[in-house]
């Protein structure tokens, strides 16, 4: 996470915007003091490509895997389990749902690749690992996992390259 009231870290973003080591394109926005551009440019994904190693997936996500095939869906909880299995599983991906925007901890990560076998649901299961695995913003590169770097972060910023 971005804190702009850490000398290392302002440093660092200072850094990052007068360098700009992968070419993002700071140089004209900062030129004009185009905060909302800057936070923009740090929030779309890193021209490095850096990918997260096991992202942050909330119930949001998995609600947007699960609509990649309503056939997969519906085979893996009613026609390839049990009839003591499709009560728990429906229960278990209704409680997954239930998180929203929260994330998912990530001791059920297993249990959803589990549960979304590759045998059973390969696009349910490619869009789930697609959500995993997905590409970084420019400010989580930097910073951390769900790092999100505001306007005001940037105010500080450009007064700090003054």
């Amino acid at each position: 996470m971005f804190d702009r009231t850490n000398p290392t870290q302002l440093a660092a973003m200072v850094s990052e915007l007068t360098l700009d080591p992968v070419a993002v394109g700071y140089a004209d926005p900062v030129s004009r003091g185009a905060t909302a551009e800057l936070a923009g440019l740090l929030a779309a994904a890193d021209p490095a490509g850096a990918v997260h190693a096991v992202a942050s997936f909330n119930g949001e996500d998995l609600l947007a895997s699960l609509t990649a095939s309503a056939a997969e869906y519906n085979a893996v909880i009613d026609g390839f389990a049990t009839a003591a299995q499709v009560p728990a599983r429906k229960l278990f991906i209704g409680r997954m749902l239930d998180y929203g925007a929260t994330p998912i901890p990530k001791r059920f990560h297993a249990t959803l690749g589990q549960i979304f076998s590759l045998a059973g649901a390969p696009t349910i299961r490619a869009a789930i690992l697609a959500e995993l695995n997905g590409p970084m913003s420019r400010a989580e590169a930097l910073f951390g996992d769900d790092t999100v770097v505001t306007r005001q972060d940037m105010q500080a910023v450009l007064a700090a390259m003054a």
